[in-house]
């Protein structure tokens, strides 16, 4: 006879005892496991309102990490608003038409990506659309724009017309360009 004797039994008997152990095996963690909360806060940002939640059981701990998120939707909006003029993108859509604006690595990675997009979709999505999307404003408009007017911006395929070359300066980066006056860039299709 061996040290270790077979168990014999009906198989209801086995996936009883199985449990039996599995359970036995997660109690300690079942125990020392503390009641999971929901933190929530809001914050008018990007033109819009973020809603982060997280669920943790130190409330602490999730207030930290939505402090981390929020400084990371402040970072992208200091670079991506259209509506600054100090942003990367203000300056840009100020200035990159006369010449070259210098931009962050940050906001030169997300306009290759929106370029590729543009490319992707075969201009359906155009980051380069900003001066359609100042014709919408739907903030100080009651009525849609003129045929006329919009008709001129669209099908452009304007996208082709932004350049981002990396720099090759020790403080990296890169140079926005735009080659036709009628690109102004409005990423919220994609920065925000």
């Amino acid at each position: 006879m061996g040290l270790i004797e077979p168990i014999h039994g009906t198989r209801r008997q086995l996936l009883a005892f199985a449990s039996g152990a599995f359970l036995l095996a997660c109690l300690p963690s079942l125990l020392s496991r503390r009641r999971q909360r929901l933190v929530r806060r809001c914050l008018p940002i990007m033109g819009t309102i973020a809603d982060v939640v997280v669920v943790h059981d130190d409330e602490a701990l999730a207030q930290r990490a939505i402090d981390k998120a929020y400084a990371e939707l402040r970072y992208a909006d200091r670079l991506l608003s259209r509506f600054s003029h100090t942003s990367d993108v203000g300056r840009a859509n100020a200035d990159a038409a006369a010449r070259a604006v210098h931009v962050c690595d940050d906001t030169a990675d997300v306009l290759r990506s929106a370029q590729r997009w543009a490319a992707a979709s075969d201009g359906a999505f155009d980051p380069c659309l900003g001066l359609l999307s100042g014709v919408w404003d739907v903030s100080r408009r009651s009525a849609p724009p003129r045929r006329e007017r919009l008709a001129s911006l669209a099908g452009q395929r304007l996208f082709a017309a932004l350049d981002v070359t990396s720099c090759r300066s020790p403080g990296g980066g890169a140079m926005v360009r735009f080659a036709k006056p009628e690109v102004s860039l409005d990423l919220g299709g994609i920065g925000s």
